[in-house]
């Protein structure tokens, strides 16, 4: 992290909320929100060793005062830090996303069929993602299958949404 600048802050990253984990939100005190000029639902960057976006929310009374970023483990390995680092958040524009390609990093059995990309659509509508970026779709009961985000329209960093085209990279394809 270079040096910080005055629309962004420095803060500690603590584990997420149990309801939080796998929708991209990222709990912050109110009054840094107001510093920054951010809303709650407004989109930020998260910059540690890598950067990723989330939403903001604000904090529960019991975090606040303590300079502190809740963010969940999808997260942060997006972000590429850990808990108790320090990484630095500014706002962002974010825009609606046209086109989405998704590789499926673990195994899960059979090919899926284009009912399933709908259906795994609905489980990542709302989270914000950049190209690189891991999303988790938790499937009936506990199970989950983690995605890698391979291309997406337009470029930058978009919000998924019931209207994006949602690709699914079926076989590995070399030199990609």
């Amino acid at each position: 992290m270079n040096s910080v600048k005055k629309d962004e802050i420095v803060l500690r990253i603590k584990e997420a909320m149990t309801k939080d984990v796998g929708r991209a939100i990222a709990r912050i005190d109110p009054k840094d929100m107001i510093s920054l000029g951010l809303e709650s639902g407004d989109v930020i960057m998260i910059e540690g060793k890598r950067t990723t976006p989330a939403k903001i929310m604000p904090c529960y009374p019991e975090n606040r005062g303590k300079r502190i970023i809740q963010i969940d483990g999808i997260t942060r390995e997006n972000a590429q830090s850990g808990i108790d680092e320090n990484v630095k958040i500014n706002k962002t524009i974010c825009h609606q996303a046209i086109k989405i390609k998704l590789k499926p990093n673990t195994k899960s059995g059979p090919l899926f069929k284009s009912d399933d990309v709908k259906y795994i659509g609905s489980l990542i509508n709302g989270l914000p993602v950049a190209k690189g970026d891991k999303v988790r779709a938790i499937l009936f009961g506990s199970r989950s299958v983690d995605y890698t985000v391979t291309d997406i329209s337009p470029e930058g960093v978009v919000l998924i949404h019931p209207n994006t085209v949602l690709q699914l990279e079926l076989t590995k394809q070399e030199g990609k």
